[in-house]
């Protein structure tokens, strides 16, 4: 008995620094933990609302994982039929729509995919935001990058 508590205890220390690790890598404890401490006890005064909000964003990227042409334009194709659809059903108090936040990758960039996305944004169903994979830049390019991807999506998407 005293070696399977032995295990167990050493089986939930291993998964606490898996769990702190991960949060820490993906700057979970930047939000978690003052959304922790607020006062959820706090009542709703008579004759107003309480909003909840969810942030649905992701890093679309229809070019993940280095596949064909065709299996990235099959992706964005079925977001660009599914997601509006999905949407048809759920509305806030409003009556407005869900709205997804697309991280689009500027090196990744092509007219087809982001055409798909503005079409959804035009419908009020999402917004485009540059996602850029800048390690080792400096700050010049970064500004360049920025200012270039930045003028394409205004010039030619009308998407700003």
């Amino acid at each position: 008995m005293p070696m399977i508590l032995l295990a167990l205890s050493i089986l939930l220390a291993a998964m606490a620094l898996f769990v702190v690790a991960q949060m820490r890598k993906r700057n979970v404890s930047g939000w978690l933990f003052g959304f922790l401490r607020q006062d959820w006890r706090a009542p709703v005064p008579a004759g107003t609302t309480r909003h909840l909000l969810f942030c649905f964003v992701d890093h679309y990227e229809p070019a993940w994982g280095k596949p064909d042409y065709e299996t990235e334009c099959a992706r964005v194709a079925r977001w660009r039929r599914d997601y509006p659809r999905l949407c048809e059903r759920h509305r806030d108090a409003d009556g407005r729509p869900p709205v997804h936040t697309f991280f689009f990758p500027e090196e990744e960039y092509r007219e087809e995919h982001l055409d798909a996305l503005v079409e959804m944004c035009r419908m009020q169903l999402g917004e485009i935001e540059i996602h850029l994979h800048h390690d080792r830049d400096s700050a010049e390019n970064l500004r360049a990058t920025l200012s270039r991807f930045t003028e394409l999506l205004a010039d030619r998407h009308d998407a700003l």
